[in-house]
């Protein structure tokens, strides 16, 4: 089981969304320093050598690279590029070292490759001066989320540590965390999760939406990729995507952006009646639920306007007690049915109302949570039972060979 890096980019999204522009953000293993033997200072997941009498991070292997990506040892301030961890369309996402704070943490630069290169220096420079007002809307709104999060101190939204403007662009220093997506952990799993493992992930995910809600912002982007599974510690809700947005939509491709298995109805229409709210985060995530018990990415909504064929909650239960031996509650079932409903007002309308209807409880310390170690299931199975939709409303189980 490698521990993992991530930070705050988009895992890959393999669900059939193939209008959506942004590239895969790539997770790479953290491979743990060995041992020392001398008096020089350590950082756990890095080696320090010395050059011209000083200590610099050597670099692991493995680091992503990219024609318009900042080299290694490049200077921002007091930060020191190590190497590429991932890329986006909408930006890069570097492991760098602080040398002020003397830690390892990670940088996210305003990166719209579509838009812009990085011809001479570390500055970059737009490629047509037609892209100037998407570039513009898109590093306002890079900034803007970067200072919304900054407001928070919550342990399930991402916690920025600085942002600031250079280079004709901008950066925003983060954690590097450890663990995986929910995705990718689902993947290693032998059978759907138990009840009570999802709402310790549920209750920390809506603590996030909650708090965003109450400023009035929507993440519109909840998703197995977008949820982030700590080794130790409480499930963190990445990535609003606000700059992706504002590209887009300066743009017009609004449906280039959706994950469309995870997306309600009112993202993918324009009409008032379709107002997007707390609702329309409450769908995704009960879209997550659904899809982390069949293993099988939810329907998308502009199928289920047509007919809908997304196997019922109470189904999709029943067949995961048959199979696995694992029970849902009534009130856990009727309340992710109900966040599914396809029109937005027949929904529950705030996090609380949803809460009440699950009968969702705090769930104590979280700050010790260990994913692996409370779901109770070891990677890697050598047979992996996967829940597929057949006839309307019928789930059907299939066999899936699992390399071990």
């Amino acid at each position: 089981n490698c521990r993992q890096c991530y930070c705050t980019n988009r895992q890959a999204n393999n669900d059939g969304d193939d209008l959506k522009m942004e590239l895969d953000m790539l997770v790479r293993s953290i491979v743990p320093s060995s041992p020392r033997t001398d008096n020089t200072n350590s950082v756990p997941g890095i080696d320090f050598v010395n050059h011209s009498n000083r200590q610099m991070p050597e670099l692991l292997e493995g680091d992503v690279a990219h024609m318009d990506a900042l080299a290694p040892g490049t200077m921002l301030g007091e930060f020191e590029i190590l190497g590429l961890l991932g890329v986006g369309g909408f930006g890069m996402v570097y492991r760098a070292y602080d040398h002020s704070l003397d830690r390892v943490l990670a940088i996210k630069e305003y990166m719209p490759v579509a838009l812009v290169g990085r011809a001479v220096g570390i500055a970059v420079s737009i490629r047509s001066t037609s892209d100037e007002p998407s570039f513009s809307a898109g590093l306002k709104s890079f900034m803007a989320e970067a200072r919304l999060l900054a407001q928070f101190d919550h342990p399930s939204l991402v916690n920025v540590y600085r942002v600031w403007e250079a280079n004709n662009t901008a950066y925003m220093a983060m954690p590097l965390y450890l663990g995986m997506t929910l995705k990718q952990a689902r993947n290693q799993m032998h059978s759907p999760p138990q009840e009570a493992w999802l709402r310790k992930v549920i209750w920390s995910v809506l603590q996030s939406l909650k708090i965003l809600h109450q400023s009035n912002i929507l993440h519109r982007d909840v998703s197995p990729d977008n949820i982030f599974l700590q080794d130790v510690g409480p499930p963190v809700l990445l990535d609003l995507g606000s700059a992706r947005r504002a590209v887009l939509d300066s743009s017009q491709k609004l449906t280039a952006l959706l994950k469309i298995n995870y997306a309600p109805i009112e993202q993918h229409a324009e009409a008032v009646d379709m107002l997007q709210g707390p609702w329309t985060d409450l769908y995704s995530l009960a879209a997550v639920v659904h899809g982390c018990l069949c293993n099988a990415s939810p329907l998308p909504a502009t199928f289920r306007v047509l007919r809908d064929g997304m196997p019922k909650m109470a189904s999709v239960a029943r067949t995961v007690k048959e199979q696995f031996g694992h029970s849902y509650s009534t009130e856990f079932v009727t309340a992710i049915q109900h966040a599914l409903a396809i029109q937005p007002g027949d929904r529950p309308q705030s996090i609380d109302g949803f809460m009440a209807e699950m009968q969702l409880k705090h769930p104590g310390d979280m700050s010790r949570f260990d994913w692996r170690a409370e779901i109770g299931d070891e990677p890697n199975s050598s047979i992996d039972l996967q829940l597929q939709m057949s006839e309307p409303g019928q789930p059907e189980i299939a066999e899936r060979a699992e390399s071990t």
